[in-house]
């Protein structure tokens, strides 16, 4: 990443031919504003689409972080449908590390490319925090406690 961030567009390298997605670019929809291709939507307005379509459309929208919490969730919204998932998955994938990125396929990187890139991933931060923060708020209003993350940490 580094050597891709320093030696041409950085955005070229957070981009879909390399295979990074937009969430913004997902939720936004089919619109030109929302085409994510060649480069990272650096667009307010598809951002704003974006949190609007999650809203009108996603009832809600789990994190892998909160993997177990977000079963949960899904199970008491639609248990026709998700009855006995937050057991299955205890059952089989609680001690596999699926949400995590196996350790030969990551790199560190240096302060210059975590600095680009956390200003070129900005809209996708914020959608990101809007995403958790509703998930959250979804959480608490029908548990009446706090989701747990999957390192242990309550928020």
């Amino acid at each position: 990443m580094d050597t891709c961030v320093s030696t041409g567009d950085p955005s070229w390298c957070i981009s879909e031919p390399n295979g990074v997605s937009s969430a913004i670019s997902f939720f936004c929809g089919q619109l030109s504003i929302c085409d994510d291709t060649y480069k990272p939507i650096t667009n307010y307005a598809a951002l704003a689409l974006a949190k609007s379509n999650i809203e009108r459309y996603y009832p809600y929208v789990g994190l892998l972080e909160y993997i177990e919490s977000s079963l949960e969730l899904l199970e008491f919204s639609y248990p026709a449908i998700f009855r006995g998932i937050s057991e299955f998955y205890q059952t089989y994938f609680k001690d596999k590390p699926v949400y995590r990125t196996p350790a030969e396929s990551r790199y560190p990187i240096n302060n210059k490319t975590r600095t680009t890139l956390r200003r070129l991933l900005k809209l996708e931060f914020e959608l990101y925090y809007f995403v958790q923060k509703r998930f959250i708020d979804q959480y608490r209003q029908i548990f009446h406690r706090a989701p747990r993350r999957q390192d242990g940490k309550v928020r």
